[in-house]
């Protein structure tokens, strides 16, 4: 059999029977943890759909966009099931942070925490409003340096 005849008897197989191979080699644990009355999957990849949302919004956080973008990640219905068990907008952001950086993570046998994913939110809200802050020093280090010089000079040292 040549090289070509191989490759066109390889195309002609079904690339869901070749996937579902692939990932039994891979042998990504799947974990399932509750949440807000939903039992999910804790995602080991990313949807496309959900990178391709992300890219499109850029800075403009659509209820609509949000919540495909949740669904891609966990499953058909959970917002809403979430949404009447109590999910508010911290929770929100910490649950698609978590989802996304479970997906994203290079090792996938040691998934992203909870209280990981809450601390990547807290640190992208301060990163967020340190870039709306109006000009001066960017570190609390930086402010405190400055203030003691200022001090300083008003002393005459």
């Amino acid at each position: 059999m040549t090289d070509l005849e191989r490759y066109e008897r390889e195309q002609e197989a079904d690339f869901n029977a070749f996937w579902a191979e692939h990932q039994a080699v891979r042998e990504v644990p799947q974990a399932v943890v509750h949440i807000l009355g939903v039992d999910v999957v804790v995602p080991t990849e990313l949807p496309l759909r959900v990178q391709v949302l992300a890219e499109q919004l850029a800075g403009e956080d659509t209820p609509t966009a949000l919540r495909q973008m949740l669904e891609a990640l966990f499953g058909e219905d959970v917002f809403d099931t979430w949404v009447d068990n109590g999910l508010t907008t911290e929770k929100f952001a910490t649950l698609l942070m978590w989802g996304m950086a479970n997906a994203q993570r290079v090792d996938k046998t040691i998934p992203v925490s909870f209280a990981e994913a809450a601390q990547m939110v807290a640190d992208a809200e301060a990163k967020q409003a340190e870039g709306k802050a109006p000009a001066g020093p960017s570190n609390r280090a930086a402010r405190r340096a400055g203030s003691k010089t200022r001090a300083s000079a008003a002393a005459g040292h």
